[in-house]
């Protein structure tokens, strides 16, 4: 999995669960991180799956919907080489005045 804090804290808790049930899972988080985050290390390695769980922080930069998606599915392009399939979660809502009202983020067309 690949995100900002919400990844981190997910990371933080999946220990136990994930292990009980035979997954084995490693995250890439750091709190504050923005799409640039995405960069595709030299590193990167193969995966089954990879999971971005990023955006909020670009929404709190007043970045909309559409192009935050617009850009993690460009990054999402480039990590198939890496994957065989690749995941977006949802951009979380959260309260801040630069996002507006929650109802327009959760209804945007993409």
């Amino acid at each position: 999995m690949v995100g900002d804090s919400h990844a981190r804290r997910l990371r933080d808790q999946a220990g136990t669960y994930f292990s009980l049930r035979n997954v084995q899972m490693e995250f890439r988080c750091k709190g504050g991180a923005r799409l640039s985050f995405l960069t595709v290390p030299e590193s990167q390695e193969h995966y089954d799956l990879i999971i971005f769980m990023i955006g909020s922080n670009d929404l709190g930069d007043g970045i909309s919907p559409s192009s935050i998606y617009a850009h993690l599915k460009g990054y999402a392009n480039e990590y198939l080489e890496f994957a065989e399939k690749v995941v977006i979660m949802t951009i979380f809502p959260f309260l801040h005045a630069a996002v507006g009202r929650v109802e327009q983020f959760n209804h945007s067309e993409y």
